[in-house]
């Protein structure tokens, strides 16, 4: 057992599994502890049959679907696409906590099946057996960009800090930038960035440099990939953008003076330039 977890937690889990087997095999009855690592071997590998074996395994032999271990199936089979198994898990357990919740509603975004996450959000509110926390709100906000549900991401990113008293991560601030990005709101995903009471990561910024691209806001493009530019000097798409942007605006000196930076730097060219730009090249 504890082999088996030790393996998982150091990303070698193609070994958990091959020791499970060979535990199998002599006889010895995995617990649950073993059982939950060995499914989270398996969900890190994505080997659905494997893993739909371990779970033939927990039904043949009767035992109980605990919280633990109801989770690791349903995080499991979301993870691999197989969510019609997934809720059947959810469905039997006779425990439901915020974890298996959440693993059904982030499982359902990272699927696209954003009205059914948003549908299971409604169920746990009004189940009162769990209280959504940031991790449910991930989803809810994920489900929310994936469908570029922006009225819809404004209303759960105030719910969750004005009824849940959930303080946002960077990970809720960066949902909310690439949603309002993407459906061109970028003054006010630059505005929710400058807001963030922790330092805005590179992903952040990365989202609102590419809505800026695909909107045309030159001025806050130029501003944010500079931004990037130094942030992750070896980056080479943000590079690209930027001397996108101020090919656009035909600041053919700062191209070059960003290709000579790139060469400085030893940042790989690539070939996303514009037309336009080579032609001034």
């Amino acid at each position: 057992s504890t082999m088996i977890s030790g393996c998982v937690q150091n990303n070698q889990s193609s070994d958990a599994l091959a020791v499970f087997d060979n535990m199998r095999a002599q006889g010895v009855r995995p617990d649950e502890v073993t059982i939950v690592s060995v499914i989270s071997a398996c969900t890190n590998l994505s080997a659905l049959e494997k893993g739909k074996s371990v779970h033939d395994y927990v039904r043949q032999n009767k035992c109980y679907i605990t919280l633990v271990l109801g989770t690791s199936l349903i995080d499991m089979y979301m993870k691999c696409g197989y969510l019609e198994a997934a809720m059947d898990v959810f469905n039997i357990m006779e425990e439901k906590g915020a974890p298996c919740w959440n693993a059904v509603i982030v499982g359902l975004a990272m699927n696209g099946l954003v009205t059914k996450a948003l549908e299971m959000f409604s169920e746990m509110e009004a189940s009162g057996t769990a209280i959504p926390n940031e991790i449910t709100f991930i989803g809810v906000l994920s489900a929310c960009r994936h469908a570029g549900l922006v009225e819809e991401g404004r209303h759960f990113f105030k719910l969750m800090q004005h009824k849940y008293r959930i303080v946002p991560n960077i990970r809720h601030y960066g949902c909310m930038v690439d949603l309002l990005g993407r459906a061109g709101y970028v003054k006010e995903a630059e505005d929710l960035i400058e807001s963030m009471p922790m330092l805005p990561d590179v992903p952040a910024w990365g989202a609102l440099l590419g809505a800026c691209w695909k909107h045309g806001e030159n001025e806050v493009g130029e501003r944010v990939g500079r931004k990037l530019v130094n942030l992750d000097p070896r980056h080479d798409g943000f590079h690209t953008m930027l001397s996108n942007i101020y090919a656009k605006e035909g600041m053919w000196q700062s191209v070059n003076d960003l290709r000579d930076s790139m060469k400085q730097r030893h940042v790989p060219k690539v070939s996303g330039y514009s037309a336009v730009e080579m032609s001034h090249s």
